[in-house]
């Protein structure tokens, strides 16, 4: 509340310098890039509450939207992720290591980790391109 008349631009960290894997990763997907981060599940029952990304307006997969690409890097078979639809039906999935999963994170989502290992994600908010938008929709392997 104390900042909100005040204007924030994200920007690279240091460490993005670290990583030129991602740096070509985001290359190929061809498109503007607003956010990439490291996220982090604990193991033994860590969790991300079930929320909504309300504030993404501008979410999605269709073209020109900004659309939320996890690429699980760390995992094991007791993470699960969990989305509810308009009927409050939840449906579970988990992400394995080595795919692309893209997110509508407007709908109500979670994430618990039950393992004994660490869950870590790289995530990246990326504005889709007709490029992106083709493999979304041919369920590219990346």
């Amino acid at each position: 509340e104390e900042h909100k008349h005040e204007h924030f631009e994200l920007q690279d960290t240091v460490l993005y310098d670290h990583f030129p894997e991602v740096r070509e990763l985001l290359s190929f997907l061809d498109g503007e890039v607003h956010r990439v981060r490291l996220m982090k599940v604990t193991p033994g029952g860590g969790e991300i509450y079930r929320h909504t990304d309300q504030v993404d307006s501008d979410a999605g997969h269709s073209l020109g939207a900004l659309a939320r690409l996890h690429f699980p890097l760390k995992t094991n078979p007791q993470v699960l992720f969990s989305t509810w639809n308009g009927n409050d039906d939840q449906e579970n999935y988990h992400f394995g290591f080595g795919e692309c999963w893209v997110l509508d994170t407007r709908k109500p989502h979670r994430v618990i980790n039950e393992g004994t290992e660490e869950r870590i994600h790289l995530v990246c908010d990326i504005v889709v391109t007709p490029k992106l938008e083709k493999m979304i929709a041919d369920v590219y392997h990346i």
